[in-house]
């Protein structure tokens, strides 16, 4: 580790730190391409669906999705710190809460569709192309935004517990889409072939998930001090 510790200037390797405005346009330019490319691609599974459904049930069918509401919460933040950015603006006093929520949700993304999902699930063409895009790059990106740009020691253990709301929410929401239209979007949470023995195992199993990865961002967080030199990027939140 260089003296001084990361910063978005060293992990560029381009920019050096007195050029701040440059920093600042690169960083934007960055969040605007991760949210260009996750809209591209949740409208490519949204076209994907109308091939079998119409217009309002495609948009719920897609929206059904954890990959695509965590892809959207990214856009979100995304596009707010865009505004932020051009008015001038710091970030909220809850930003620090929302920032680790989407960082552990859209972590979830990612690790549960390489660990359990792609290996049955091979999309062709443009879908392939979407399929890397919502599940890889912007899950790294956003993990990556956050680790440079976020102060250091801004989470709370206790943040980890109410974290678990939006998880146990979906999964209702999920089971209630799925009672109507009979329509499951992941295998793990069929209760129709599972049971309601092994269903309540995977919940668990997914909730147990949820908090270690809470916790093991908490404490990335409380480390970073050590290794990211905040000044150089507080700016850029």
């Amino acid at each position: 580790m260089p003296p001084g510790g990361l910063t978005f200037s060293r992990l560029t390797g381009i920019i050096p730190d007195r050029m701040g405005s440059y920093k600042h346009t690169i960083l934007s330019v960055f969040r605007l391409l991760v949210t260009l490319a996750s809209l591209f691609a949740v409208a490519v599974l949204f076209h994907r669906n109308l091939a079998s459904k119409n217009a309002v049930g495609a948009l719920v069918h897609t929206l059904a999705y954890f990959t695509v509401q965590t892809n959207l919460f990214v856009c979100g933040w995304n596009i707010a710190a865009l505004g932020r950015e051009s008015r001038g603006k710091n970030s909220g006093k809850n930003a620090g809460f929302l920032r680790g929520a989407f960082v552990v949700f859209i972590s979830v993304t990612c690790i549960v569709y390489a660990l359990f999902l792609r290996p049955y699930w091979k999309p062709e063409g443009l879908m392939a192309t979407a399929d890397v895009i919502l599940h890889f790059v912007v899950p790294l990106s956003f993990i990556l935004d956050w680790i440079v740009t976020e102060k250091p020691g801004t989470l709370r253990p206790r943040w980890t517990f109410a974290w678990l709301i939006y998880p146990l929410v979906y999964l209702a929401g999920a089971l209630f889409f799925a009672r109507l239209t009979g329509i499951y979007v992941y295998p793990f949470i069929d209760l129709s072939k599972l049971g309601p023995g092994r269903f309540t195992l995977n919940a668990l199993a997914l909730a147990l998930g949820f908090l270690i990865l809470s916790w093991f961002y908490v404490g990335v967080d409380a480390l970073k001090k050590h290794f990211v030199r905040y000044d150089s990027c507080k700016t850029v939140r």
